[in-house]
This record gives structure tokens, C-alpha cells and sequence, in this order.
């Protein structure tokens, strides 16, 4: 369940791997999927927040929504959540995995709302830019696993398919084995975790183009130019990607 932590600043020293942006292949947008010319990214951080080595966290907290150790489907419970995403306004989101939601809230109250019914796939990873518009990582089981990166604006909870959804896992660019990572870069541009396919992927929203970023198609491995499995990803100012390289320790 969501709980609020506060702290003075964040550790930095935190394991991830680092990968300049190289594009090494791309293609057009796969058919009957709209490439996303909206996404508005969100302002900058205060001068103020610096990351320091030495964070501490207050030992006390608040439970925002949810129950102890009880899961449910009302307007504050959840089942299983595995995402949080705090907005340029300070509303919160919540991947309901569980419940094949993704939940609002108002900092101030523990009643959620519903903008996005996932369903048949779970999210496990969102992202929400600077006109509240949702980008949700989603991930669905048949024979294997197989994910979606899914687009929510407001008052379409439904949303539309912008990469992957085929209902099989593959490993052409506009497939995706088990999506475990989202964000956005400054220039509207989505970098996407591929878990299952150890790769990242780069899709531009405003031509629906997708490249191959960092890893190399359904190949594991420890060399530099490899990932295996990975997971949370950001960018930085400089447009320097970070990668947690889940199975490389």
C-alpha cells in the first residue's frame, strides 16, 4: 500500500547501469497502432532537490489509502499495487496490479478514483506526463508472457495501444516480452524496459518510430552492450539513460 516517507534528500548511490543513447535500428509505427503526438513533458525539478549520499528517512509515516495486511477492490483497497507516480500537481497514481486498475488520489484523501481499467492485462509500471496523461506498462499471461505499452488521457480509461498488445510475445520492435520499466525524456520521447527480450526500446511519440536502444533482441548476458532482464529505467538531463540490470546483480 502507499505510505508517505519523508526524507532531506534521496540516495545516489543506488546500482544501476549506465548506456549512452545509441540507436541502433528502427521501424514504423506497427498498423492499426497510433503513434502519440500529445505527450506534454512535465516541468523540471526545483534547483532545490539535489540527490546526497547520506539520506535519511523519517521514521514515521502516514498511510494514505489501503489496509494492513487486507486487499479489495472498493475506492480504498488495493490488490497486489506495484507502481506509484506522484504528478506535477501532486496527484497520486497507483498501478492496482491486482485489480487491473490504475488509481487517482488527492494527497489529502484516501478515496481513489478509477482512470484506467486495464483489463485483461495488469500494470505494473506508469508514467504520467504534464497534461495527465497516463503511459502505462502492462503485462497480460498466455502461453508466455507478454506486455503493452498502453496511453490514457483524461476521461478515456479504456486508452489506446501505442506499442506491443498482440496477445503473443515476440521479439520484433513492435513486440514486447513482459514490459517492467516507462519514461520520458524532455523531448516527449518514451524509453521502454523489455524484460523478457533484455533490451530497451525507444518510441518516438511524435512519429510513431521505435528503436532498439540499449541490449540486444532475446539475448541475456553481463558484456556492456547487454542487459538481462532489466527493469526501472530513467533519463537524465543530459539524455543519459540508466538502466537497473536486474539480473546482473
Amino acid at each position: 500500500m502507499p505510505r508517505a516517507l519523508a526524507s532531506a534528500c534521496v540516495a545516489s548511490n543506488a546500482s544501476a547501469t549506465v548506456y549512452p543513447p545509441t540507436y541502433v535500428t528502427t521501424t514504423p509505427p506497427p498498423s492499426g497502432v497510433a503513434p502519440d503526438t500529445a505527450l506534454v513533458p512535465i516541468r523540471p525539478l526545483s534547483a532545490s532537490i539535489r540527490l546526497c549520499n547520506n539520506a535519511t528517512w523519517d521514521p514515521n509515516f502516514s498511510i494514505i489509502s489501503g489496509a494492513n495486511g487486507a486487499t479489495g477492490r472498493n475506492a480504498t483497497m488495493f490488490s497486489n499495487p506495484y507502481d506509484v507516480f506522484i504528478d506535477q500537481n501532486n496527484m497520486i497514481y497507483v498501478a492496482d496490479y491486482g485489480n487491473y486498475r490504475i488509481q487517482k488520489f488527492n494527497s489529502s484523501s484516501a478515496i481513489g478514483t478509477t482512470v484506467a481499467s486495464t483489463s485483461p492485462f495488469q500494470p505494473t509500471v506508469i508514467y504520467v506526463d504534464g497534461a495527465e496523461t497516463i503511459y502505462s506498462c502492462e503485462n497480460a499471461y498466455g502461453v508466455m508472457l507478454y506486455g503493452r505499452v498502453q496511453k490514457y488521457t483524461q476521461g478515456n480509461i479504456y486508452g489506446i495501444t501505442l506499442l506491443g498488445g498482440a496477445g503473443k510475445c515476440g521479439a520484433a520492435l513492435n513486440q514486447l516480452c513482459g514490459c517492467s520499466g516507462i519514461y520520458a525524456d524532455r523531448s516527449g520521447s518514451l524509453y521502454i524496459s523489455d524484460s523478457e527480450n533484455n533490451r530497451v526500446l525507444l518510441y518516438n511519440t511524435t512519429t510513431g518510430s521505435i528503436a532498439l536502444l540499449a541490449g540486444t533482441n532475446g539475448i541475456s548476458g553481463s558484456q556492456p552492450d547487454q542487459l538481462s532482464y532489466p527493469g526501472g529505467i530513467y533519463v537524465d538531463e543530459n539524455q543519459t539513460l540508466f538502466v537497473l540490470d536486474g539480473l546482473n546483480g
